[in-house]
């Protein structure tokens, strides 16, 4: 039988664990973590549950201002907000984030630049405004001495006379970002370690783009661009070049700004070196099959990347031009260049004769060849299944195999 002393001690014993505030005697990394992933209303809110957790949000390394924050809720307290929370804020801000909210002014966007880059070591910084004409960025924003990544959407960079450059950058993803002429080529040039570029635009035009990274590794870029010109990347180890679909309806548009990579590889350093991007694993690429010219210039691409192990086609054709079926249905099979290919994507795919004809021709090239695979165009309705008829065509590696994914719905 047991003993009713022992059970009334147990039960203490039960309320005082279950009493016990165990959230707030975890270690402070792991409140701090907990503070990060809430909005930052509510993490500022934390300072009431008790007088430890007064000014513990006031420490955290990592500030996200955006509309899921719930720090602007009013339109008219922007800037005085902003105020408050840097005024009461005592640790140093590693990450940075703010999506411009509607009506704030200019002014609170530069004041609060300014105390960023003379108060904390920012490594993360990141500005979207919101449906706001491209903003400049103001002369504080180079005095960041530690930025290792920065993204910027709808801005204007204009870099002053002494900058010196972002020594510490390793990343930069710019969407909307507009440049003076030259200008990019000196910012990207004085970021030594730049390792990922990415670059996007539905509305800026250029005419040429020149790349040079000691460092640079992935680069991507989604927009419209004559040509490109990769200048000393010997590590380049992953490329993407897309265009937007928009420009896929703009034939005048299309016929004046074709592809250029066959172009730009002429300049990638002296003379006609077979391998000028010998780290190059993954090369993504929108072609318009019913463009010579593209086709001959994404060859050409693959030619000189003799360790390329991914490659992916995001197809687009209009009109008729049996100069490229003829080129494609000339090629040698299996093909030296493509044996190294472990993995092929065809996107867009619609059955046509020429997406056909080079379906058949990487089929039959690429020895090396793990997988295939196919994402067919919303629209295609084939009358054999796509796996059948695939299955059909000479494959050169036995041993691939064969995935059909569900069609886009762009």
């Amino acid at each position: 039988m047991a003993n009713p002393e022992n059970m009334d001690n147990n039960k203490n014993t039960n309320e005082k664990n279950t009493n016990k505030d165990v959230i707030s005697n975890l270690p402070d990394h792991i409140l701090h973590e907990f503070l990060v992933r809430m909005p930052l209303r509510n993490a500022v809110r934390t300072s009431v549950l008790s007088r430890e957790w007064r000014d513990k949000w006031k420490y955290i390394q990592e500030l996200v201002l955006n509309n899921d924050s719930g720090f602007f809720y009013r339109y008219h307290d922007h800037q005085l907000r902003i105020y408050q929370l840097l005024f009461n804020h005592r640790a140093q801000i590693r990450n940075f984030s703010l999506t411009v909210p509607p009506f704030m002014r200019l002014s609170t966007i530069d004041l609060l630049i300014l105390c960023l880059s003379r108060n904390h070591l920012v490594c993360d910084f990141t500005l979207a405004p919101y449906m706001m004409d491209n903003y400049i960025m103001p002369s504080h924003f180079y005095a960041f001495r530690k930025l290792a990544v920065v993204r910027l959407s709808r801005c204007t960079l204009i870099s002053p006379p002494q900058f010196q450059g972002f020594r510490t950058l390793v990343k930069i993803e710019f969407q909307e970002v507009q440049f003076l002429p030259g200008a990019f080529e000196r910012f990207i040039s004085r970021c030594p370690c730049l390792e990922s570029l990415y670059l996007s635009s539905k509305t800026i035009n250029m005419d040429s783009l020149e790349v040079a990274g000691p460092s640079l590794r992935i680069f991507a870029c989604h927009g419209f661009v004559k040509s490109i010109h990769f200048k000393s990347c010997p590590v380049l180890a992953q490329v993407t070049l897309c265009t937007p679909c928009y420009c896929r309806q703009n034939m005048v548009l299309r016929s004046t700004v074709a592809s250029s990579y066959q172009r730009l590889l002429q300049f990638t350093s002296a003379g006609d070196a077979p391998n000028q991007f010998p780290c190059l694993k993954v090369l993504d690429l929108s072609m318009n099959l019913n463009s010579t010219k593209e086709f001959t210039d994404a060859y050409s691409f693959i030619r000189h990347s003799p360790n390329l192990e991914t490659l992916i086609f995001r197809l687009w054709q209009r009109g008729w031009d049996a100069n490229v079926l003829e080129m494609i249905q000339e090629q040698e099979t299996p093909n030296p260049y493509l044996n190294q290919l472990k993995k092929i994507e065809l996107h867009c795919y619609s059955g046509t004769f020429h997406q056909t004809a080079l379906l058949k021709y990487l089929l039959a090239s690429a020895t090396g060849l793990e997988y295939m695979v196919i994402v067919p165009a919303s629209n295609y309705k084939p009358s054999v299944d796509l796996r059948v008829q695939t299955m059909e065509y000479p494959w050169a590696s036995p041993a691939a195999r064969l995935i059909v994914r569900p069609p886009h719905t762009q």
